[in-house]
């Protein structure tokens, strides 16, 4: 039998000035916990989850989004490197940190929950805004 080992990482947050995080020490207890199950029980991730809140978003004291996304680069590829992991085989679902909220549709939000059938049908007809957003 074939087994599939995944590794699921959440909730990076990436912003040294509010959380305190520092890459290269999660990175190394990361290692010493990967090489331990890889001593004690035979285990390598073939695939890597990291499902939401890579960055913590738009915080003053967080800089720049795009410093935010190039630390918790470093820090992926650095899994990356230590895992054994192929760059394709990494898998990322941005949270509700990892986006611009003022780039959002009110389709991304609980908007879309709240309308009548009718409302969404017409939208999808008339191929408005928000259609174009959604499609």
């Amino acid at each position: 039998m074939k087994t599939l080992t995944w590794l699921h990482i959440s909730d990076i947050h990436s912003c040294p000035a509010h959380t305190g995080w520092e890459a290269s020490l999660i990175l190394d207890k990361l290692k010493e916990d990967l090489n331990k199950l890889r001593a004690d029980h035979g285990l390598v991730p073939d695939i890597i989850f990291v499902t939401g809140d890579i960055m913590f978003g738009a915080k003053t004291e967080c800089g720049e989004i795009s410093e935010q996304y190039d630390a918790a680069q470093s820090f992926l590829m650095g899994l990356r490197e230590m895992s054994g992991v192929n760059a394709e085989d990494i898998f990322l679902v941005p949270g509700n940190h990892d986006v611009n909220i003022d780039e959002m549709l009110e389709s991304q939000t609980d908007w879309l929950a709240k309308q009548e059938l009718t409302q969404i049908e017409d939208m999808l007809h008339h191929e408005n805004k928000e259609w174009r957003g959604i499609v």
